[in-house]
């Protein structure tokens, strides 16, 4: 899985294709965040390949679906009658998600600059850590 929010969830077309050539009997696994905690449900992948047409299909070559959780259980609207058990539950304490969320500026800040100003910030931070 590579990413969703709130209850979407979306797979790159190029993974999907690649494990519909494998046809292997693959493993999904779809994480939900909330607030201080990420469930974690795995179940077959099989019957989300074999039901990807029913799927969207993004222009960024996504395909996205729908889930609902109940109990122990993780279904996607979209293929009926595919259902994820509850592996278990990861905490995410809000220091953590402040945390990532400024990692994720410092990121998105970084890619933006022009590869010459990226060589030189990585030569000043560099020279930092040495001393």
């Amino acid at each position: 899985m590579f990413g969703g929010y709130e209850d979407w969830h979306g797979i790159p077309a190029e993974m999907m294709e690649a494990e519909e050539k494998r046809n292997a009997e693959g493993i999904l696994v779809v994480a939900k965040r909330v607030r201080t905690k990420i469930d974690i449900y795995t179940g077959p992948l099989l019957p989300l390949i074999i039901s990807k047409k029913s799927l969207s299909h993004t222009q960024k070559d996504e395909y996205q679906f729908n889930i609902r959780i109940r109990g122990n259980s993780l279904s996607i609207h979209e293929v009926p009658g595919l259902h994820l058990s509850a592996l278990g539950t990861a905490s995410y304490p809000m220091e953590e998600k402040a945390s990532d969320k400024a990692v994720e500026k410092v990121e998105t800040i970084i890619r933006k600059l022009s590869p010459e100003a990226r060589e030189e910030l990585y030569a000043k931070l560099s020279k930092k850590s040495e001393t």
